[in-house]
């Protein structure tokens, strides 16, 4: 099966406030390219979104990627990535998440094809609170029947973009492909996650990138 790889790269990096996480050097080399490496043995195309400003500077670093402007939000730019490739699944990345396995993604292609969506969860390691008022438990979700949700995750291209005409007509605006995917009541393949796989969004999880590292 045709497989390109799509990475999301046009974050501000606000909450981290060292300027745009996907330019971020580890061992002298940015987070971008990282994710584009990992993913490139995996991929027939790799596509990223990144700000405008950084577009040349993008293709510098990356002339074996097709290299375009991101859009407002996460869902605009993964819009514009799947408008630029023709293969019958994708694998979208974060430029933030630039520890993720071989083994992840592996699985995730060996089990896409299945449901046309397949997402790397981790078990809860504990009860979560589920709540609008701080001083009360409104709802409360056992360990057991919870999981975080991370990145890479694979999806069949027209499932996806059926997707995203169910949103444009029903005026979801969720930040989370996974979120589009719930309200579409469409079914996934969940594929065990990794600990290491850290998204890089505090000044505590850049620490810790840098400390992976060493």
């Amino acid at each position: 099966m045709k497989v390109d790889g799509l990475i999301l790269a046009a974050g501000v990096g606000k909450r981290l406030g060292r300027g745009p996480k996907a330019f971020l050097e580890l061992k002298g080399q940015t987070l971008v390219e990282r994710v584009a490496i990992l993913a490139r043995p995996f991929v027939q195309n790799i596509a990223i979104a990144v700000q405008p400003e950084h577009i040349e500077k993008s293709k510098n670093l990356l002339p074996w990627c097709t290299i375009i402007a991101g859009g407002s939000n996460r869902q605009q730019s993964l819009k514009r990535l799947l408008e630029h490739t023709e293969a019958s699944y994708v694998v979208i990345f974060d430029a933030a998440r630039a520890f993720t396995s071989p083994q992840i993604i592996e699985q995730l292609l060996k089990t896409v094809p299945k449901y046309g969506a397949s997402i790397p969860c981790l078990p809860a390691s504990v009860p979560n609170i589920i709540t609008s008022d701080p001083t009360v438990i409104e709802h409360l979700t056992p360990s057991k029947n919870t999981f975080s949700v991370q990145t890479p995750q694979a999806y069949r291209r027209d499932n996806l973009l059926e997707i995203y005409e169910l949103a444009k007509e029903r005026n979801w605006a969720f930040q989370s492909t996974v979120e589009l995917l719930h309200a579409a009541k469409r079914r996934t393949t969940m594929v065990a996650g990794s600990e290491s796989n850290i998204k890089i969004t505090t000044e505590l999880d850049w620490q810790i990138a840098q400390h992976i590292l060493t």
